[in-house]
């Protein structure tokens, strides 16, 4: 498998998305809190008028709120014909990945077994390759 992926850091993890499904990253502004939404969704905030639906990925792998630590690093998608945020720690790299993801390790702790879609091999090392309908839809 040849495949281009976005490397990002979050919570201490390299994390991979495939790059053909994000549309770009960003620093955002302002994000204006939605009330009653679930804890994960952070708000909403806009880029080039298009709303965006902002979601905590560390809130989603129950860590520390990103946001509330000042992150506004996000990376943009659209998922299912809805435009969203996705927060990270920072972000890496676009490099190429080369094998067939491979089951997450145990010790990497049942969550990021339930978000990812397994661990694969990059120019600059092992990553793991985010499920990005279970970020989003925080299936846990």
């Amino acid at each position: 498998m040849n495949m281009s992926v976005l490397l990002v850091q979050l919570a201490g993890q390299r994390i991979a998305m495939p790059a053909l499904e994000v549309d770009s990253v960003i620093e955002l502004d302002k994000i204006t809190p939605v009330p009653g939404a679930p804890s994960h969704i952070v708000g909403i905030s806009s880029l080039r008028s298009r709303p965006l639906t902002v979601i905590d990925c560390a809130k989603v792998i129950e860590e520390n709120d990103i946001y509330r630590n000042g992150k506004k690093t996000a990376a943009v998608l659209n998922f299912e014909g809805h435009d969203y945020a996705l927060l990270v720690d920072s972000v890496e790299d676009v490099v190429e990945a080369f094998v067939e993801p491979l089951p997450v390790p145990g010790g990497a702790g049942e969550i990021w077994s339930k978000i990812s879609d397994g661990l694969i091999e990059t120019d600059i090392g092992p990553a793991m390759l985010i499920d990005i309908d279970a970020v989003i839809n925080n299936l846990q």
